[in-house]
Order: C-alpha cells, then structure tokens, then sequence
C-alpha cells in the first residue's frame, strides 16, 4: 500500500509541478539585477554588556558605550550559553542613548550565560 501510495504522489504530483511551471512562462520582471553596497557602522569601537538578575535568572541586558550616532537603531540581544545556543533574547527596542537596558525571556539562570550576540540595526 505504501508503494502505491508513493507512486500516486510522485504521478500526481508531477504533472501538477509541470503544469504549475508551465503557468510561469512568459512571466517577466521589470527589473533584475544585483550587486553590493558598503554597510555603514553606527558604533566602530563596540559596546559592553552587562546583566541584571532577579532570584538568580537573568531578567535585562544592559548595551553602554552605544555611539550617539547609533540614537533611532533598533537594537536586540540574544543570550548565549557555552556552546554558543541561544538561551534568551530581547528587543528590539529603539535606542534613545548611549546606554539601553533590554529584558530577556526566558530569564536563564545567572550561571548560564557566557556571552551576548547585540545586533544595533539602523538608523
């Protein structure tokens, strides 16, 4: 029954994907191209981080050292574990400052984190 089965989907589906494709021919685009463009760095000298605890779990990361220019990005954090997995994130909040607290759930526990991955996107 299985092979039946298998063989009923590949014989369907076959003639659905060919009709499907042929459905696209003479779709055109008006415009396809590509390239690169250099991505401007709002804070060049980093950031630190620190956290803030409750009960032991980790609640907040606080991003300082945030460049001025960086006001209006978007900023988020994920909290990793040694193995470099993500434990928690946060954000994205705006950044209104050269310093920005952003809560995290799950709230790990303190000893877990050995590190924090900021993304600052914008302004």
């Amino acid at each position: 029954m299985r092979l039946l089965t298998l063989c009923l989907a590949v014989t369907v589906g076959l003639p659905c994907s060919l009709a499907g494709a042929g459905a696209l021919q003479g779709a055109t685009s008006g415009q396809v191209g590509n390239g690169s463009s250099p991505v401007t760095v709002c804070d060049a000298d980093g950031v630190t981080v620190s956290y803030t605890t409750s009960g032991g779990n980790v609640t907040s990361v606080t991003v300082g050292g945030i460049a001025v220019a960086c006001n209006g990005a978007s900023l988020r954090v994920t909290v990793v574990d040694g193995s470099r997995t993500s434990v928690a994130s946060g954000g994205p909040v705006t950044v209104s400052g050269t310093s920005q607290t952003v809560s995290v759930s799950p709230n790990p526990a303190g000893a877990t984190p050995a590190g924090v991955d900021v993304s600052i996107a914008g302004p």
